[in-house]
């Protein structure tokens, strides 16, 4: 038996399973939560969890060439972002898929007067040893040396690499850099990366600062001014910004929910020693490690520990 055999049949004991959306199994599923609980169980690899993330792995290939286990894409028109669903290449113009029209994972034709119109493209996330597969028509050719697949934020990184958000450390030499995945980031590079995920418009320039230690001549004063402006992030006490500051993980989710426009609920308990449901944190880092945007560490979640490059792109993708 192959990885390629073991992760068809994991599917195909899916079938039948309600659809249900959000969900990622054991007992319902939507598209990609589907593909997602399959790459987890069979390659023991974790991909991100949103079909149109999804899309941004692998390696592109055109019909002729698609072969069995491929991860086929389509836009089928009921959000703005594109593609938004997915499903699983079986051979014989056939795909097997969790869809709100069937109510159910099932099995469908590639060439359906429906489906054929909404191909948008097919991946292929993985070679016949399980390993992630780069995609030659990425945006960026550029190879991170220091992010290898084994790298437990590996698929995240590679998404906004591909996606053009994060560029590494900028010294390029042979097409290839480091990225730093273990290192802290201070409070400028994560606010730009957050706002580029999120497609976030810089503001105006002004030509006025909004804090003494931002000035006009720095790279990040737009993005700070933006941040600011937009209720995103905003400067200590004592009127200073910091950019230097590594941003912990608290601050980092508190970040990552004020971009996307939202407000966790504040939690009634935890049963993370180190959580104090009375700090402001607590309703982010709670709601956060539910989502998979960080992890904890048995029953703590440091929320106040700096966080790594590698996992601000973990916390973007998963919000």
């Amino acid at each position: 038996m192959s990885l390629q055999s073991d992760f068809i049949d994991y599917l195909k004991k899916q079938l039948e399973k309600p659809y249900k959306l959000g969900t990622a199994g054991p007992d319902t599923y939507d598209c990609s939560g589907l593909i997602y609980d399959a790459c987890q169980k069979i390659y023991k690899k974790e991909v991100p969890r949103v079909s149109t993330d999804q899309y941004a792995l692998g390696k592109t290939v055109s019909l002729p060439q698609m072969e069995i286990g491929d991860i086929v894409f389509f836009d089928t028109g009921w959000t703005s972002r594109i593609p938004n669903h997915n499903g699983v290449f079986l051979g014989n113009g056939e795909f097997i898929n969790a869809n709100s029209y069937n109510g159910k994972v099932a099995i469908d034709t590639l060439s359906s007067a429906y489906w054929s119109p909404k191909h948008t493209g097919t991946k292929r996330f993985f070679d016949a040893q399980g390993n992630f597969l780069k995609d030659d028509t990425s945006p960026s050719n550029i190879i991170f040396t220091d992010v290898p697949e084994t790298h437990p934020d590996y698929a995240f990184i590679m998404q906004l690499k591909n996606a053009g958000i994060i560029s590494g450390d900028g010294n390029i030499s042979s097409g290839a850099t480091t990225f730093r995945p273990n290192d802290s980031v201070n409070r400028v590079e994560s606010l730009k990366m957050i706002l580029k995920y999120f497609k976030i418009l810089l503001v105006p320039d002004d030509g006025t600062i909004d804090f003494p230690d931002v000035p006009l001549k720095e790279w990040f004063h737009l993005y700070v001014k933006t941040g600011v402006q937009k209720k995103i992030i905003r400067g200590y006490a004592d009127g200073k910004f910091k950019p230097a500051n590594f941003v912990t993980r608290a601050e980092a989710c508190k970040i990552i929910f004020s971009a996307k426009g939202e407000t966790p609920p504040n939690p009634s308990s935890t049963s993370f020693s180190d959580v104090d449901l009375n700090d402001w944190s607590a309703r982010y880092v709670i709601a956060a490690e539910k989502r998979g945007m960080i992890l904890a560490n048995g029953n703590k979640l440091t929320p106040h520990s700096a966080i790594t490059r590698g996992n601000v792109c973990r916390a973007v993708l998963k919000c």
